[in-house]
């Protein structure tokens, strides 16, 4: 695999959604021909799947295993604990002076 092979794969794994040539050829400033080039290399090589809806060809990765089902019977279910609560401090001090503005000047008087 090259260099420039190793790149597109890099960039199309990290996608969340299959891309298209169009936007390989546009993340790496080459020719939308040159992406599909590379991206089909490496759908032979087997690293890359192919699906055709209309005339858009979308690219992405080779899933590796199959999702396997879970019997409810399996799984485990641990009672949540509540976060434990921390007192909260006062913004400001206590004081049995009130200023009238306070919160605008940033001390007591």
């Amino acid at each position: 695999m090259t260099d420039k092979q190793h790149r597109v794969l890099k960039f199309v794994l990290n996608r969340k959604r299959p891309v298209t040539a169009a936007v390989v050829a546009q993340q790496f400033s080459i020719s939308q021909s040159t992406a599909a080039k590379h991206l089909r290399s490496l759908y032979i090589a087997g690293h890359l799947t192919k699906t055709q809806t209309g005339k858009k060809i979308l690219w992405a990765e080779t899933t590796t295993s199959m999702p396997v089902a879970v019997s409810d019977d399996n799984i485990i279910v641990q009672p949540r604990r509540p976060a434990p609560i921390e007192p909260t401090k006062p913004i400001w001090p206590d004081n049995p002076f009130k200023t009238s503005y306070p919160h605008i000047r940033g001390y007591d008087d």
